[in-house]
């Protein structure tokens, strides 16, 4: 029951850094979340708005390519989290990096090896490197058409599985989870303002530039 829960970083905040352009906390599973926001609606409005918050889910996993129900509905668990953060490259507006929760392991490494197998079948060569003891697993870019989405995967601890726009992202991301005073699950003024709120299923930060360009 999420219902008068009160609001904590989850552990996947680790792996955000404290200034990010946009951040979001999910503290529900992504799959119940229509049910969830029609809960206290009327039953006129009930279907209209289930079909715009599944809306909502599948948009905020579209940033990868991939779609919620038939890629990653069966495994993820309760704790997802995006971050959206500034790119050094003048054609690029924002890099991401995405953590996921695993609520079933082998369906988790299921749709993992399928995914790189179709890449690979596509011929797209795998960039597979260890960094900080985690393998991470890249499409080379110099075999990538332009129209394809290609992104950076790594499995940490069994139960969470990191998505980034590209390594360079992913590698920084596993960087700052080892230093508290780098990261947001260690923002002590951060974890202030959240003891704040009241109950809720999602924690959204947004930077001050990022809000004025809205």
């Amino acid at each position: 029951d999420y219902e008068n829960r009160q609001l904590a970083l989850p552990q996947t905040a680790k792996f955000f850094p404290k200034k990010t352009s946009l951040t979001v906390h999910w503290m529900l599973d992504p799959s119940t979340i229509p049910e969830y926001i029609k809960t206290p609606t009327t039953s006129k409005r009930k279907n209209e708005v289930g079909k715009e918050s599944a809306k909502l889910v599948d948009s905020l996993f579209a940033l990868t390519g991939l779609d919620f129900n038939s890629n990653l509905a069966k495994w993820v668990g309760p704790q997802f989290s995006l971050a959206l953060l500034e790119s050094d490259d003048p054609n690029i507006s924002f890099n991401w990096i995405m953590a996921l929760s695993s609520r079933d392991i082998n369906n988790r490494k299921l749709f993992l090896e399928n995914f790189w197998q179709r890449k690979s079948l596509d011929g797209i060569n795998l960039d597979v490197k260890s960094y900080r003891g985690v393998n991470l697993i890249s499409g080379n870019k110099t075999a990538i058409k332009q129209e394809s989405r290609l992104f950076t995967t790594a499995i940490v601890n069994d139960d969470l599985m990191l998505i980034a726009s590209n390594q360079s992202t992913l590698k920084t991301s596993l960087d700052i989870s080892q230093f508290s005073n780098l990261n947001q699950l260690g923002d002590k003024t951060l974890n202030k303002s959240v003891q704040t709120l009241n109950d809720g299923i999602a924690l959204i930060t947004v930077s001050p530039k990022s809000l004025s360009n809205l």
